[in-house]
């Protein structure tokens, strides 16, 4: 019992004496204004795919390279810049063995402008059977690398209705993936596409702080500094913007625990911050 205690009370002062030392290195004032620039109603709520997120990845970005923090890579700048692709059906056809399928039961996923499908095509066939989890089966589909044909058991009609949302965004390596609402175990399908696709770039920011003796081993701080953007259908006293205070402040403290004067300068190991849009 007593070496419980003691343990416990070590626990316990080591952690206050961790605690003062992470007050010394954090600076409120400068806390402050990171965070009141991040959650300030220039940045617009930092929606992404706005002219807000877009400010407040570029002044991420700066308290970056002020603080001394290495790009990854060597590359030319902290934003690790990317896109998402969101996609508009312009029109869609499908036959299933030699009949117009029920455009309610055929959905398709893919970043494509036009697709062309059919048994040739070299798709891999899944069958989702009743009882089986229609979401985790959709989304292992959705994030794998091959081309697949879902055949959906009827029985989850209802879930199929509503995901994946049609018109979604994906990434532009997302593969091709085709979902039937069927009962039946095998289908010859084909399936002709035409959609509209918009690019929309986005970015993350990343930093490093070299190790000093493991250089390739990395310990990731990482949050988010995307938000909820505008929304003017429920405001709060006339103000429409959702700043964010809490996302800012996160992000503050990531950037003032790793400033210059940070002893975590001294580490072995390799520190990567990432501030990213899908925290």
């Amino acid at each position: 019992m007593k070496q419980i205690l003691f343990s416990l009370l070590a626990t316990v002062f080591c952690s206050f004496v961790f605690s003062q030392k992470a007050l010394k290195v954090i600076k409120i004032k400068e806390t402050e204004r990171i965070e009141k620039m991040l959650s300030s109603d220039e940045m617009q709520g930092r929606r992404t795919f706005t002219p807000g997120i877009e400010k407040a990845a570029n002044f991420i970005a700066s308290e970056f390279e002020k603080i001394g923090l290495q790009k990854w890579n060597n590359g030319n700048s902290h934003l690790q810049s990317f896109s998402m692709i969101r996609t508009k059906t312009s029109s869609l056809k499908a036959m299933v063995d030699g009949n117009a399928a029920d455009p309610k039961k055929i959905n398709v996923v893919s970043v494509q402008p036009s697709l062309s499908m059919n048994a040739a095509s070299g798709y891999d066939v899944v069958k989702i059977a009743k009882g089986a989890n229609y979401v985790t089966e959709v989304r292992k589909a959705i994030g794998g690398s091959k081309n697949t044909l879902l055949l959906v058991d009827t029985s989850h009609a209802a879930m199929f209705a509503r995901f994946p949302q049609r018109g979604g965004q994906y990434y532009g390596s997302q593969s091709n993936v085709v979902l039937l609402l069927t009962d039946k175990s095998s289908a010859d399908v084909s399936v002709e596409l035409k959609q509209e696709i918009t690019e929309m770039p986005l970015a993350n920011v990343v930093g490093i702080i070299p190790g000093k003796s493991k250089a390739n081993e990395y310990v990731i701080f990482s949050g988010h500094y995307d938000h909820l953007g505008i929304n003017t259908r429920n405001m709060v006293n006339n103000d429409s913007i959702y700043n964010g205070a809490n996302d800012g402040l996160s992000i503050a403290l990531i950037l003032r625990c790793n400033s210059s004067n940070n002893s975590n300068r001294a580490s072995p190991v390799s520190l990567m911050l990432i501030n990213g849009i899908l925290g």
